[in-house]
């Protein structure tokens, strides 16, 4: 900033003293302690400063130079055209007129620069700043001083009953009491209202005497036309009343319908709210909302900060802390817990019971979650089902599952159709695909069931269903499983299309694929194996890889591991195989003589076959072999040569 110039100019200087004082009738006027002031701000090139708001500081001196003030004060200063006018004093720092003695000089800075020289002489104008004639002034009106009353002086009820008032105009009590304007037969000063009199004994305020604000004896009543009272009011023992128990103060409680509240507020009757709108109707804590009904139709929150006060979607209930607490247009949303559908915006139609339930929804509609941190993660996925302790977590984008259960579903995010009814039950399923949603189609009811199902596209891992207590705990990306039992397909990673029906069956699959296993620890240890059946208790307990077998009955084909092309129908029916291809064993106890043979056959209680290529029927104890007609034997084309035709 150029250097101010100068101050150019004093329009013109007031100086005002509130105190009174006593003047002479022609210069009847207070002595104000402020000072109008007006200067002229120019740059070093003599132009006027810009309009504007100036910081600007002033000080008066007994000195033209040098020296310290006995006075200052900081003001900003609006300057139009250069011009500018300040009040000296007007910011508290009044001026004495009794420090006006001799001359005084007036500096003036702007912001940091240096004080302006010359300093400014002021000089009186309207008024002095002592006055000679008001100093020692001892007439008032034509009167002396010695005609007035000190305000110390103690007056005498005597003095007053006995004499005159005015220019033998009132007697101090008989003439005027009898007007009922002043006096008694005591002496006091009266105040006769018709009906008695109130001695006043100065105790007078705005011309109202103290009995029209409160009342005198017992009746503690504050006039309702009275004037605005300040200070401490002292109230009875008994409280403050407004007609019948209406609104009682006692013990530092208020009571309304009631004379003896429990607590420092209590109503007996009904508390009538306005409309809620954003600046009433509302049951706050603090400065947060509490309760209200902001909104559209049939809004109702009740939590600190539960709703908002901006949304417009109707038929919402919130109750809980932070509760839809950023909701904007959605609508029939049921929100219950802490931070429950905290960040729903437009989804509608969802329910959230519990802690942070449905927390992070934004648009997602259609939705139940019911337990702590049930359905936390969601944002867009809709027609969900959780209930149980972070239920379905991680889900974001997935539609249509349903998950019952401690951790069930917890690391789904985009997989839709899924079912999961126990605690951690298809708990591991987390493929995203790209944060596209696809169909899985799992179905998982029990303790652990398909605990580790975890896609890798969106062609495995899918279609499986697992009803029981680990039941296709292990599986990742096996599909179209099927296992009913406890820990069925329990330890299946990649096989496809087993079924297991029956405590572990199926148990030690790993990769086989299209195995049915129908019994308790029915084709219990199979790993590789495919395409076998296993209807019984154990049946082809110790298959491992082999394949197309079949065994019905219990402990059929028990012992086998990786014999093909089997077949065992019976209780203990080929119990010895290992390893044999192409047998067969019907009946009780049908056996082979070892564990290897092939396309050996025995048929019949107990009939043990002990080559391969023959076939037995019947034990040692049959002693006849019969039939309706005679044995053939079979004449085949293919073994015969030089064949004519006849």
């Amino acid at each position: 900033m150029k250097r101010l110039a100068s101050i150019r100019k004093i329009a013109c200087l007031l100086i005002f003293l509130t105190v009174p004082v006593i003047l002479p009738a022609t210069g009847v006027c207070d002595v104000p302690q402020q000072i109008n002031f007006q200067g002229y701000l120019a740059n070093s090139d003599g132009n006027p400063v810009p309009n504007g708001n100036y910081p600007m500081s002033f000080a008066i001196y007994y000195t033209s130079t040098g020296g310290s003030p006995w006075w200052s004060e900081s003001q900003t200063v609006t300057v139009q055209s250069g011009y500018y006018h300040v009040i000296l004093g007007k910011q508290g720092n009044y001026l004495d007129p009794g420090d006006f003695d001799g001359n005084c000089y007036l500096g003036v800075r702007v912001g940091s620069d240096g004080e302006m020289m010359p300093r400014q002489p002021i000089t009186a104008t309207a008024f002095s700043l002592r006055s000679a004639l008001t100093d020692d002034a001892d007439t008032l009106d034509g009167s002396h001083a010695s005609e007035f009353a000190q305000v110390s002086h103690t007056h005498s009820a005597a003095n007053i009953t006995s004499g005159t008032l005015g220019t033998a105009r009132y007697s101090a009590y008989s003439d005027l009491g009898a007007e009922g304007f002043l006096g008694n037969a005591s002496g006091d000063i009266a105040h006769n209202n018709g009906t008695r009199q109130v001695n006043l004994n100065a105790d007078l305020l705005d011309n109202q005497h103290a009995s029209a604000f409160m009342s005198a004896g017992t009746d503690n009543w504050v006039d309702a036309a009275g004037d605005t009272m300040t200070g401490v009011l002292n109230l009875p023992s008994n409280g403050l009343s407004v007609g019948t128990s209406q609104l009682v103060v006692t013990g530092g409680r208020i009571g309304l319908g009631t004379s003896s509240p429990d607590d420092q507020l209590e109503i007996t009757g009904n508390l009538r709210l306005p409309e809620t709108t954003a600046t009433a109707g509302i049951i706050r804590s603090g400065a947060d909302t509490l309760i209200h009904r902001y909104g559209g139709a049939r809004n109702f929150f009740a939590g600190l900060n539960a709703g908002n006060l901006t949304m417009t979607g109707n038929h919402n209930t919130g109750n809980g802390y932070h509760a839809l607490r950023v909701n904007t247009s959605g609508y029939r949303n049921t929100a219950s817990g802490n931070e429950a559908l905290h960040s729903n915006t437009t989804g509608y139609r969802n329910t959230a019971i519990g802690n942070e339930a449905l927390h992070s929804n934004t648009v997602g509609d259609r939705n139940t979650a019911v337990g702590e941190l049930t359905l936390h993660s969601n944002t867009t996925g809709y027609r969900n089902t959780a209930s149980g302790n972070e239920a379905l977590y991680s889900n974001t984008e997935g539609s249509n599952n349903t998950a019952v259960g401690n951790g069930a579903l917890f690391s789904n995010t985009t997989a839709n159709g899924n079912t999961a009814v126990g605690r951690y039950a298809l708990l591991s399923l987390s493929y995203s695909n790209g944060d596209t949603p696809y169909d899985a189609y799992n179905t998982a009811v029990g303790y652990n069931a398909l605990h580790d199902n975890n896609s890798t596209s969106y062609l495995n891992g899918v279609e499986n269903t697992a009803i029981g207590a680990f039941a296709l705990e292990k599986n990742t990306i096996g599909l179209g499983n099927t296992a009913n039992g406890f820990e069925a397909l329990y330890s299946n990673t990649s096989g496809h299309y087993n079924t297991a029906n029956g405590r572990k069956a199926l148990h030690d699959n790993e990769s086989g694929w299209s195995n049915t296993a129908v019994g308790d620890h029915a084709l219990h240890e199979n790993e590789s194996g495919w395409s076998n059946t296993a209807v019984g208790g154990h049946a082809l307990h110790d298959n491992k890889s082999g394949w197309y077998n079949i065994a019905v009955g219990n402990h059929a084909l028990y012992y086998n591991t990786s014999g093909d092309d089997n077949t065992a129908i019976g209780y203990f029916a080929l119990l010895t195989n290992k390893t044999g291809e192409l047998n067969t064993a019907i009946g009780y106890d049908a056996d082979v003589a070892s564990d290897n043979l092939i396309n050996a056959t025995a048929i019949g209680n107990e009939a043990i076959v002990d080559a391969s290529n023959r076939v037995r029927i019947g034990n040692e104890d049959v002693s006849q072999i019969g039939g309706q007609v005679a044995w053939s034997n079979l004449s085949d084309r293919r073994d015969k040569e030089d064949i004519d035709e006849v």
